[in-house]
C-alpha cells in the first residue's frame, strides 16, 4: 500500500529547535500536512513570498513586534496564502490586551508556552480541517 501524500502545506515560524523539530516530525509522521519551517519572522516572510501555497500558519510571538506586523500583513492579504488563512500563535504570556488584538486579527488558537505537543498537533489538525472547508462554509461559520 502506498502512503498518501498530504494535500496541504503549513508554515511553522518557531525559533526553538526542539519544539520546531518535534512538531514537524509528528505532523509528518501522522501525514497531516507538509510542513515548511523558519527560525525567524524574516525567514518566514521570505517563505510566504516565494509563491508556494501555504494553507496554515503557526507563528511564535517571540519576536513580538515583527511577528504581530507579519500577522497584520497576512490579514491584509499581502501574501498568496490569502487573508483568511488559519493561524495559530504560540506565546509565553498572553494578557487581555494581546488576547483582544489576536481576536481582532482572527487568530484561530493561542498556545501558551509551555504547552503539550498534543495541543500543537491538535491545532495543526484544526488548521488542516479549516483549510479544507469551502470558503462559503468559513464565511457562514464566522457570521
Amino acid at each position: 500500500m502506498t502512503a498518501v501524500e498530504p494535500d496541504l502545506t503549513l508554515l511553522l515560524i518557531e525559533p526553538h529547535f526542539m519544539l520546531r523539530r518535534t512538531v514537524i516530525s509528528v505532523v509528518r509522521e501522522l501525514r497531516l500536512a507538509r510542513m515548511r519551517e523558519a527560525t525567524s519572522v524574516a525567514a518566514g516572510e521570505k517563505l510566504l513570498e516565494d509563491g508556494r501555497p501555504q494553507h496554515g500558519l503557526m507563528l511564535s510571538l517571540e519576536e513580538e513586534a515583527a511577528a504581530m506586523d507579519l500577522l497584520v500583513r497576512v490579514r491584509d492579504g499581502r501574501y498568496d496564502c490569502g487573508p483568511g488563512v488559519p493561524v495559530v500563535v504560540t506565546t509565553a504570556v498572553c494578557d487581555s490586551a494581546l488576547a483582544l488584538r489576536l481576536r481582532e486579527l482572527r487568530v484561530d488558537r493561542v498556545l501558551i508556552k509551555p504547552f503539550r505537543v498534543r495541543d500543537a498537533i491538535d491545532s495543526v489538525a484544526g488548521m488542516c480541517n479549516r483549510a479544507r472547508r469551502p470558503a462559503a462554509a468559513v464565511v457562514a461559520a464566522a457570521a
